[in-house]
């Protein structure tokens, strides 16, 4: 089972949000980023969350994110001013945290808030953008990071793309045995038609080309049989009149209603019979 937001550590939500932000190709990214030596505000930068650099050359915009996994390791930040040695250095600074742990007016002045809930990242606050100057050493620094962090990133992303290749040939796998299975399914109608087409030719004695011309032909057998039927139905009638007329059970007149009525009724099965066609 996959770990709800608030149980993720520091530790997974730099993850986290570094692989969120590498997704917009306009910047590159550095996690868990040392600064060495660099001093800021009284005391030594030690280790970054996260860090981005825009790549635009006419505008390097530098932003530092700050995780924070509970409202009481936030106070203990600020508190220290920790957050505050990084402003002489970035342009934007934020505050990274699932959702639920702080709100805006908590924040210092100028500091941004982006927020984690189960779904993705999103920016509740921006930044105010200070001016500064890019610090040699720490571009340095970030050169050298990025060097060392090259290798075992295309490693990493090697290995995704031949989990996702497994994942492709699985899908290839599932595929093929549905295609197979509907060819099986499809064979299997097929002679169920051809069947059906020998045991049509055999019933009616015909020499039919193909299944098509079979039951156009056993549809034509069925309406002369259903004609005859009618046709038969028809004599039984007329022959009944023709009795009872000469029992005496009808009168001439009972007898030319009966007929005329017969007559109509047939017209009448011709006309449907018409239009069916």
């Amino acid at each position: 089972m996959s770990k709800t937001v608030q149980s993720k550590t520091g530790a997974e939500l730099t993850k986290d949000l570094a692989h969120h932000l590498q997704l917009n190709p306009s910047r590159v990214v550095w996690s868990n980023m040392p600064l060495g030596s660099l001093q800021g505000h009284g005391g030594r930068l030690g280790i970054v969350d996260v860090l981005t650099i825009a790549t635009s050359y006419a505008r390097p915009m530098l932003t530092v994110y700050e995780v924070k996994v509970s409202r009481n390791d936030f106070r203990a930040d600020v508190n220290r001013g920790k957050f505050a040695r990084y402003l002489d250095f970035c342009h934007q600074f934020f505050f990274a945290c699932p959702q639920g742990v702080l709100n805006k007016e908590l924040l210092p002045d100028g500091a941004g808030l982006i927020v984690r809930n189960e779904n993705s990242w999103h920016v509740v606050k921006s930044s105010r953008y200070r001016p500064v100057e890019l610090n040699t050493e720490l571009l340095l620094a970030l050169i050298i990071r990025g060097y060392q962090d090259f290798f075992p990133r295309m490693r990493e992303l090697q290995k995704s793309k031949l989990e996702g290749y497994a994942d492709l040939r699985k899908f290839a796998n599932e595929t093929g045995v549905k295609i197979a299975s509907e060819i099986s399914d499809s064979k299997r109608s097929l002679e169920k038609a051809a069947e059906l087409f020998q045991e049509i030719n055999t019933t009616l004695g015909g020499n039919y080309p193909n299944l098509f011309y079979a039951v156009q032909g056993l549809r034509g057998e069925c309406k002369g049989l259903l004609n005859k039927r009618a046709n038969a139905e028809m004599c039984l009638e007329l022959g009944d009149i023709t009795l009872r007329l000469l029992d005496g059970w009808h009168s001439r007149d009972e007898a030319i209603e009966k007929l005329q009525k017969l007559i109509e009724k047939k017209e009448v099965n011709a006309n449907g019979k018409d239009k069916a066609l």
